[in-house]
């Protein structure tokens, strides 16, 4: 099982680096933490009732019925991850995913040139994703440099 660990992690570390040849380093590096015990789409995915068109904060599970709501139901956890980041990576960066099809436009960065995602649990097991983006027409480095000085 190490071996194949390790296999991959070299695996997709060459692809970072022969696309930092081609693309020049990456523009963003960005860590994804969405949380999923208060947020009501969570609690809907849990299959508690929640109206989301005409919601109220003050209505709904209570903070430990919410948290309990999670446990027992880690794929709500899961489902709600997924629909943030495939959110995310669409309406801030243009980034639309469909089975094995990526397919890029203007996000508010401008157009995503490649991107690379590595998904990651934390101490409490909870889902978080790194990510590194490569911008198109992004400045060199040495000229981020110098467009910060004025």
């Amino acid at each position: 099982m190490r071996l194949v660990v390790e296999s991959w992690a070299a695996t997709k570390q060459s692809q970072i680096w022969l696309t930092c040849i081609m693309l020049n380093p990456p523009t963003l590096w960005i860590t994804i933490n969405p949380c999923d015990l208060h947020d009501p789409i969570a609690q809907v995915f849990a299959g508690e009732q929640i109206n989301l068109d005409d919601f109220n904060a003050i209505l709904g599970p209570s903070k430990e019925k919410r948290a309990e709501n999670i446990a027992a139901n880690p794929f709500a956890a899961a489902k709600l991850f997924h629909f943030m980041i495939q959110t995310i990576l669409q309406t801030l960066f243009g980034v639309t995913v469909s089975g094995h099809r990526v397919l890029s436009d203007h996000g508010i960065f401008g157009c995503v040139t490649a991107y690379f995602g590595v998904v990651e649990l934390q101490a409490r097991a909870t889902l978080h994703l790194h990510v590194i983006l490569w911008l198109a027409n992004a400045p060199l480095m040495e000229e981020m440099a110098t467009l910060f000085e004025r």
